[in-house]
């Protein structure tokens, strides 16, 4: 990596700090150099729940009690990272210190037991460092992105395309905040969540003419608020947009589920009497007042989902913790992207980064390629006959598709027994930074349903994939002697709403072992009555 001395970070390790109005968290990283990148690595985080803005008194202060927790947990972070070089950390404090009258007080005693400077951030600030790590745990966009992150006192709103912001807000509504305001004493009746909805709503129309000017790809949250809803709507089966066999990976965020969990909580009535699966004892007392807000923004933006990414705002920190350790000179400028920083003359926003993902991934665990090739090959040309849409759909399911191929038998590295559902588990569960969480969960589908009785696994009648997991199966069979097998002519037709791949039985009497497979193969989707059958004539 031009101009970077890869000694310049002592133990190759950084830290970031978010001192946040909801909670403080602090995380460790890694960052390891490869192919003239810095690739970051969290091997430690650390959160603590304080509430901050909560404990701003009338009179505009800090009170005792919350100052004193937020130093104590100030003195544990500072012991965690003593060792650590000055460069090498980045500590920012956000909203709730702005507002606070003793704010500064708490910054001065923090450093003394930080060990470190805290920068307080402005709202401007704040906003680029949100969309700037958002730029390392947001999925893959090839155009401008709309970031939302709400804190515990503040909701900041970027638009903006690769490392360029185009506009952005800093407001100050928050989910503490909020909770404190609207939901006294945890009290969730229907009028508290509509003078909440109806507050934030007033706030976010002052500033919706400014958005209205620019278009947007994908729409990404990053907060622990946001994080917390798309786990209960995950968890609760609130919202399947998917219809996917596998859909625990995460899940996306739609104004049914919100509006669904909106109606659990009123119905409970008080935040200690909420039981919802997903929903973690600290965040109780402050969910209502997140989830009015956001509420609000999907209403006034006209949101449609929302994909969720980690907290983008500690990513930042990390981002400006490796930049301070690194030789720059004035001209230079860098990206960060995928958890990863480049030279932004190496950066190309419109490059497709899930490709390098799975041909990393094919590396890790020892992928056939010659196999997987093999069996790309003849499923997309399947699914093309198979499939008359040219559009942006199509050329998205024809990717997942082929990367399907290329992954299904990575499970192999565990065990051949039930090996394509060590393959599913692997891709649901390791990182995939570039993935959306939808195609995410349509990858490890297709690689558990790539082989074996599709009954077994229960995939539900409206999966949205069936054209693409009929193309992967038929393509596995042919290929399961892993050499390059003489292909019969095929030919496609559509009758009676069935569409159906023939195959000529009489090529098929020469090769016994192919025909035994596709007739058992022709068998099981005859159970399924799908739209897509197999056919030997």
């Amino acid at each position: 990596m031009k101009n970077i001395n890869k000694n310049s970070i002592p133990n190759n390790l950084v830290a970031g700090l978010d001192l946040g109005s909801n909670s403080f968290k602090l995380m460790i990283a890694r960052i390891k150099f490869h192919k003239d990148k810095l690739h970051v690595q969290e091997i430690d985080t650390i959160k603590s729940t304080l509430r901050l803005s909560a404990g701003i008194s009338a009179d505009g202060n800090i009170n005792d009690e919350t100052f004193d927790k937020a130093l104590s947990t100030l003195m544990r972070f500072g012991d965690r990272i003593q060792d650590f070089p000055k460069n090498s950390v980045t500590v920012v404090a956000t909203n709730a210190f702005r507002v606070a009258k003793n704010g500064d007080n708490l910054i001065h005693e923090g450093e003394k037991l930080l060990g470190f400077p805290i920068k307080l951030l402005s709202g401007k600030d704040e906003a680029e460092l949100v969309f700037q790590g958002a730029s390392h745990v947001a999925p893959f966009c090839e155009g401008s992105r709309l970031v939302i992150d709400i804190g515990g006192s503040s909701t900041e709103i970027i638009l903006g395309k690769d490392e360029k912001i185009a506009v952005f807000d800093s407001l100050q509504m928050g989910c503490v905040t909020f909770s404190r305001d609207f939901f006294l004493d945890g009290k969730l009746t229907e009028k508290n969540f509509s003078l909440a909805e109806s507050r934030a709503e007033k706030i976010l129309k002052n500033i919706f003419k400014k958005y209205k000017k620019f278009s947007y790809q994908q729409v990404v949250g990053s907060s622990g608020t946001i994080r917390a809803i798309a786990d209960i709507i995950a968890a609760n089966n609130l919202d399947h947009l998917s219809k996917l066999p596998i859909d625990n990976i995460g899940t996306l965020i739609t104004l049914k589920g919100l509006e669904q969990i909106k109606q659990y909580l009123i119905e409970a009535g008080d935040t200690k009497k909420l039981n919802l699966n997903g929903l973690k004892t600290e965040r109780k007392p402050v969910i209502a007042g997140g989830l009015s807000v956001l509420l609000a923004i999907f209403k006034v933006f006209k949101i449609e989902m929302m994909e969720v990414s980690e907290s983008a705002i500690i990513f930042g920190a990390i981002h400006e913790s490796i930049l301070k350790n690194i030789n720059i000179q004035s001209e230079d400028k860098y990206a960060g992207v995928s958890k990863k920083i480049i030279p932004i003359d190496d950066f190309d926003s419109e490059y497709d980064r899930r490709i390098d993902e799975v041909a990393e991934w094919a590396k890790q665990f020892s992928v056939d390629l010659p196999q997987a090739k093999r069996v790309s090959a003849l499923a997309t040309e399947i699914f093309k006959n198979l499939s008359s849409e040219d559009n942006e759909s199509y050329q998205n399911s024809h990717k997942i598709l082929q990367w399907a191929s290329m992954l299904h038998e990575i499970g192999l590295a565990i065990n051949y027994r039930k090996y394509n559902v060590h393959s599913a588990y692997i891709i649901s569960n390791k990182e995939l930074t570039a993935f959306t969480i939808s195609d995410q969960a349509r990858l490890a589908s297709l690689v558990l349903g790539h082989r074996g009785n599709l009954e077994k696994i229960k995939f539900p009648s409206d999966y949205m994939d069936w054209a693409l997991l009929f193309a992967l199966r038929v393509a596995y069979i042919f290929y399961k002697k892993r050499n390059n097998q003489l292909l019969p002519k095929c030919t496609y037709m559509e009758k009676k709403s069935k569409k159906y791949l023939v195959i000529d039985e009489a090529w098929l009497k020469n090769y016994p072992f192919l025909r035994f497979g596709l007739t058992k193969e022709l068998n099981i989707w005859k159970k399924i009555d799908c739209q897509y059958q197999l056919l030997l004539d």
